[in-house]
């Protein structure tokens, strides 16, 4: 599960949700992500 999510042309930022199950040991792990992506020149988009 992720969302995008962009302020201005030149920042954009990921969010999301990963979940895994481990099945030898019966574990579960819901883990945050976060990505962000800074343009230094809009002049290269």
């Amino acid at each position: 599960m992720a969302w995008q999510y962009s302020p201005n042309e030149a920042l954009q930022m990921n969010v999301g949700l990963h979940y895994i199950r481990f099945l030898l040991n019966q574990s579960q792990s819901l883990e945050p992500r976060l990505g962000l992506q800074y343009q230094l020149s809009l002049s290269s988009m």
